[in-house]
């Protein structure tokens, strides 16, 4: 693919069709978010007189994606200097950067510039800004966005959800030992049933991710018993997430029976093997292991590390000896 892009970029060269904006967005557009290598969708760039805000867009689009998410919001500043008009597709990228870096106070700076654009009305960008004050550990912005809107849909739920529990710990300020029916967690996933809008795997596997976090089985089984009444479809993120938290708040029962109803992959494995290892259920978690190997499923390392953990606790030593070799 990447050689099909390169060919297409010479011939428009060759051709003389590289000083036309519409044949050169393509190729800018394969490199930064087909290929995801911004190194030619920024050398294509730059080549280009007077960019159009879709290639200030695509470029930026590519880079909030990309390993350096940072780049984006050092190019979003360039792009202004040289007379870039933002539109409604540019800050919910921007914002993402913001987000992934945990860029607060740049975040903000764009808020108000999405204020004087006017754009404060449009869904997607006001669901980026949501989830970008949610990863930032400021809750009282994203509430204060989240509550401006009189129209909530399903991606602003799971922007404030799981923005606010999938980040570092360290900004987390909520006692989670105490969580109850009053928790921040079942609030929101009743006032998600209030406003008729069914909350999906996102929200279920933050929510879940939570508890595992902090213990609390409880709201677990809550959350669990109410995915079941509410007829909501189980995939593979929920299912794994059960299995998380089931582990992780040491009910390996319940895990179990989740891990033997569902079709599992490599994760579920890496997580039941792990999760029974260090719950003292070394016999159940070497059975999976080697059900694993005998269906040409390759471990890796966290599994491994399950394995070890079985070996050591059961006083396997020669069993975990090879095993150990066998990672090699």
């Amino acid at each position: 693919m990447m050689e099909a892009v390169k060919k297409l970029h010479v011939h428009l060269i060759v051709s003389g069709l590289h000083i036309c904006q519409y044949a050169m967005s393509k190729v800018i557009r394969s490199y930064a978010l087909q290929q995801s290598d911004m190194v030619f969708a920024n050398e294509v760039f730059e080549q280009i007189e007077s960019p159009t805000t879709f290639l200030y867009n695509t470029i930026l689009r590519g880079l909030a994606q990309s390993d350096a998410p940072k780049d984006a919001i050092i190019f979003y500043k360039k792009a202004k200097k040289k007379g870039m008009e933002p539109d409604n597709l540019t800050f919910p990228y921007v914002f993402k950067a913001c987000a992934k870096t945990y860029a607060h106070k740049e975040g903000k700076q764009k808020h108000n510039h999405v204020t004087k654009l006017g754009f404060l009305l449009d869904i997607f960008v006001i669901n980026s800004q949501i989830h970008l004050y949610a990863a930032c550990g400021d809750l009282v912005c994203a509430i204060s966005v989240f509550d401006e809107r009189l129209v909530k849909d399903v991606v602003s739920w799971n922007s404030l959800v799981s923005g606010y529990w999938i980040q570092p710990a360290q900004l987390i300020k909520v006692d989670f030992t105490r969580l109850g029916d009053s928790s921040m967690a079942v609030c929101m996933v009743r006032q998600m049933q209030r406003a008729k809008v069914k909350p999906d795997a996102v929200v279920i596997a933050s929510v879940l991710s939570a508890c595992a976090q902090f213990g609390a089985l409880d709201l677990g089984k809550w959350i669990h018993d109410y995915v079941g009444r509410n007829d909501i479809k189980t995939d593979i993120i929920i299912e794994n997430s059960l299995i998380d938290m089931y582990t992780k708040c040491g009910s390996t029962q319940e895990a179990l029976e989740v891990f033997r109803e569902m079709k599992e992959d490599t994760l579920s494995l890496k997580l039941i093997i792990l999760g029974l290892a260090n719950n003292g259920f070394e016999d159940d978690a070497l059975y999976i292991f080697h059900s694993m190997l005998a269906a040409c499923l390759r471990p890796n390392d966290v599994t491994f590390l399950g394995l070890m953990i079985a070996c050591a606790n059961r006083q396997l030593v020669q069993e975990g000896l090879n095993h150990f070799e066998s990672m090699k």
